[in-house]
């Protein structure tokens, strides 16, 4: 050391020690979730990140965290030199970040089909991991749907709905190895009403219409319901579209008229079936007669 006109001279002896205690470790961790290690930790230890990801740090007892961006999947380096005061261990982690796969191309979680109709979609996926090994799987409630459901390697989803009716649930499963995405469906296989009762087409004027619609639905859970609530059970609605004036019909579709002597002739009756997915037309016409009446004095002469 010098300051211009006395000159002091030290000599220092620096012993380095090249010998490191490695511990490496293998660990996963997924996008976007907190990464969080415990590191080796008593009182006065002091760590010294060499190589790990900009976002991650270490607490002051040794805790390291650490929020994967997309930016960091795959393989991650992490290598940390832990003081101790008498030796330098240091710590080296192979973290794998995974990014969960997506279902990218999906049908709606709630779709409906007619019954003998074949429900046919194919599933695509993404995964922002280099080189993912992807798994489809379908699971479903019901044993039965077995011979009815499946689902092929390269995602193509076929349903066979010739003895199949109401609510079906399923699951649609992908997996990476690491992580699994579900898809939750319900597919509603629904049957068209059909209308089996016959209606009158004659009345007497005086007399009154009483005309009961019967509806066949082979349906008994009402669409996307649970089958635990007591209202999901399947309902069928009648809306009158055109009739008579005082024509009423109820909920359960009984059709009542009784026709005014200003009524005579022929009517028309337009109601509207449906049972909340599909409706159908029922028409029919209905003519109203007046008795013929002898009105000639009952008299002879001979």
């Amino acid at each position: 050391v010098d300051d211009g006109l006395v000159k002091s001279t030290d000599i220092i002896t620096v012993f380095v020690d090249t010998t490191i205690n490695i511990k490496e470790e293998e660990k996963t961790t997924t996008l976007n979730k907190e990464f969080i290690y415990k590191l080796p930790y008593q009182t006065g230890y002091q760590y010294n990140p060499i190589n790990s990801p900009t976002n991650l740090r270490i607490s002051s007892l040794g805790e390291i965290h650490w929020i994967p961006l997309p930016t960091q999947v795959d393989e991650n380096i992490i290598e940390i030199d832990i003081n101790t005061g008498s030796q330098i261990n240091r710590h080296r982690l192979n973290v794998y970040v995974n990014a969960p796969p997506v279902i990218s191309y999906r049908p709606a979680d709630k779709e409906q089909i007619t019954q003998g109709d074949t429900f046919v979609f194919i599933y695509q996926s993404f995964d922002l991991n280099t080189t993912p090994t992807l798994d489809w799987e379908l699971e479903f409630r019901n044993a039965y749907l077995e011979e009815k459901m499946s689902l092929s390697e390269t995602g193509e989803f076929k349903v066979i709905t010739d003895s199949l009716l109401d609510n079906q649930d399923y699951t649609i499963k992908l997996s990476d190895g690491f992580d699994t995405t579900n898809f939750f469906g319900t597919l509603y296989i629904n049957s068209t009403p059909k209308i089996i009762s016959v209606p009158p087409d004659y009345l007497i004027l005086g007399d009154t219409l009483i005309y009961q619609i019967e509806v066949q639905d082979l349906n008994k859970e009402k669409p996307f319901s649970s089958q635990h609530l007591s209202t999901s059970s399947n309902i069928i609605h009648y809306t009158l579209l055109e009739s008579p004036k005082n024509t009423t019909l109820d909920t359960t579709g009984l059709l009542t008229w009784v026709p005014e002597p200003n009524q005579l002739g022929s009517h028309s009756f337009d109601i509207e079936i449906g049972d909340s997915l599909t409706s159908l037309k029922h028409e029919f016409s209905l003519f109203v007669n007046d008795k013929p009446n002898i009105i000639s004095v009952d008299s002879l002469s001979i």
